[in-house]
């Protein structure tokens, strides 16, 4: 075979510049092609999420959202303005662990996910390699993933399954744990390595469903609405969740309260999250063995929200009154 001593970019140059020695006038040569960045900047981590219109957006549950393909990066992806705080990794390499990557290159979106560590990189940084790309991810980000210490049939959890993580409920336990679920327009039910199930039971921890007090600039604690999110960890007095669409938030813990996921049942009075709202309403039904309900809100539209979606009304809370008639639709069937 006869070596090549020309790159394939090399050639492409001399073929163009073949053909524009047949016109009147040369052209300028191709530009490079553009490198691919190591880093992507992303919004302040101390930035809030400007409050989402229930009407104008879907719903956000991590449980129905298909996870976004990421674009394969070829390079690390580092968190270039991470807030902080920095804090020790609490898992080794070659370890299972939870962790919030992003779902491309930049850190504006994130979704939470099992992965082995392949490495530390010092004591405040977990490098995952997942499709080719490394990923730094802050320990503030990570925990061990780790099997629960009790779990029953009719528990609310959280397992790894298509890249992120889905909410369910156990419908067997033993060697592995049953799970049934609703992921995009399906229930299904599966089998999970019980290292990949953590028990969500109404206290903080990481990936389980809160509500939080909004924090923007000009905004007052009278006038701050509750939100949904997920929680991530808390160092300094502040905590860092997922909020809307997972975008990361570093906010005051003291406004963070777990949602609480038991197995409701009919008539019981609830709270449901819609988009980035909190509505009050009544269950009608309950289906799929817990996993999702049918509920007359109290503005008088019918929705149906998955188990993630409604919690036990905080106590001392009250939401703002409800429009006499929403016009914004609820919770997409799942």
């Amino acid at each position: 075979m006869r070596p090549s001593f020309f790159k394939p970019a090399t050639l492409v140059a001399l073929f163009v510049l073949g053909l524009q020695g047949c016109g009147d006038k040369p052209a300028p040569p191709p530009p490079p092609p553009p490198t691919t960045p190591v880093t992507q900047p992303s919004t302040p981590p101390s930035a809030s999420a400007p409050a989402a219109s229930a009407s104008a957006v879907p719903s956000g549950s991590a449980s129905s959202a298909i996870p976004i393909p990421s674009a394969g990066p070829l390079g690390p992806v580092k968190w270039a303005d991470f807030g902080g705080p920095e804090m020790k990794a609490s898992v080794k390499e070659g370890q299972k662990a939870w962790a919030a990557i992003p779902v491309s290159a930049g850190w504006e979106t994130l979704k939470l996910s099992v992965h082995d560590v392949a490495r530390l990189e010092g004591e405040s940084l977990v490098v995952f390699s997942v499709e080719g790309a490394d990923y730094f991810v802050p320990a503030a980000f990570v925990v061990p993933a780790e099997p629960p210490k009790e779990v029953a049939v009719g528990d609310a959890v959280m397992a790894a399954a298509y890249g992120t993580r889905i909410i369910g409920r156990v419908t067997a336990t033993g060697p592995k744990i049953k799970v049934k679920y609703r992921f995009a327009a399906a229930v299904e039910e599966k089998e999970f390595d019980p290292a990949e199930v953590s028990k969500l039971d109404a206290t903080l921890k990481f990936g389980a469903p809160i509500l939080f007090k909004e924090e923007r600039e000009g905004l007052s604690a009278k006038d701050a609405k509750l939100r949904p999110g997920q929680f991530i960890s808390t160092g300094e007095g502040r905590t860092w969740v997922l909020g809307f669409a997972g975008k990361p938030q570093r906010i005051s813990a003291q406004t963070v309260q777990p949602m609480d996921l038991r197995q409701h049942k009919v008539n019981d009075h609830v709270w449901v999250t819609r988009s980035d709202e909190l509505m009050a309403g009544l269950v009608q039904e309950v289906q799929d063995d817990g996993v999702r309900y049918r509920i007359k809100l109290e503005s008088g539209d019918d929705a149906t929200a998955t188990l993630d979606q409604v919690t036990v009304p905080l106590s001392g809370v009250t939401l703002p009154a409800a429009p006499a008639s929403s016009a914004s639709p609820g919770p997409a069937p799942r």
